[in-house]
C-alpha cells in the first residue's frame, strides 16, 4: 500500500511539473502579417494572370517584408521547421522580385509556386511554404480564428 502511494505521488508530481503544451494566440503583429500575406498573395495571383510585372515586383517586395516579420516570430519561439519555411519564403520572394524585374514569366510562376504551392494557372508546383507551416503550427478554433500549436 505504501509503495502504491509513493508511486502515485511520483506520477502526480511528474504530471504537475512537466510543462503542458497548450495552443496560444499569435501576437497581433503575427496575425497582421498572416492577413497581409494572404491579401498580397491573392493580389499577386491576379497580377500573374494579367502578366503585370510591375505589380508582381511590388507584391514580391511586400512579401519579403512580411516573411521577415514571420521569421522573427518563429526565431523568438525557436521553432526550427517554421524558421526554415520563413527563410524559404524570403528566398522565394526575392527570386520572385528578381524574375519580375527581368520580366521572366516562367521564373515568376516558379517563384510564386515556391511560396504558395501552385501557379496561378493551376499547375502543381512545389509544396510551397504556406501549407506546410499552417499544417504543422496552426489550429482552427470553432469561432473561425486560429491559434498556434
Amino acid at each position: 500500500m505504501r509503495a502504491r502511494l509513493v508511486t502515485l505521488s511520483l506520477c502526480l508530481t511528474v504530471l504537475l511539473v512537466l510543462p503542458s503544451q497548450a495552443n496560444e494566440k499569435p501576437t497581433p503583429e503575427y496575425q497582421k502579417a498572416m492577413k497581409d500575406l494572404g491579401a498580397v498573395n491573392n493580389h499577386l495571383r491576379n497580377a500573374l494572370k494579367d502578366i503585370d510585372f510591375a505589380t508582381i515586383e511590388k507584391d514580391a517586395a511586400a512579401m519579403k517584408a512580411i516573411f521577415t516579420t514571420v521569421l522573427a516570430y518563429w526565431q523568438d519561439k525557436k521553432v526550427e521547421d517554421a524558421i526554415k519555411l520563413s527563410q524559404d519564403g524570403i528566398k522565394a520572394a526575392t527570386e520572385l522580385e528578381a524574375a519580375a524585374k527581368a520580366q521572366n514569366h516562367p521564373g515568376v510562376v516558379t517563384a510564386q509556386a515556391a511560396i504558395a504551392g501552385s501557379s496561378s494557372s493551376g499547375e502543381i508546383g512545389a509544396i510551397g511554404v504556406c501549407a506546410p507551416c499552417h499544417t504543422a503550427h496552426r489550429v482552427r478554433l470553432p469561432d473561425g480564428t486560429y491559434e498556434i500549436k
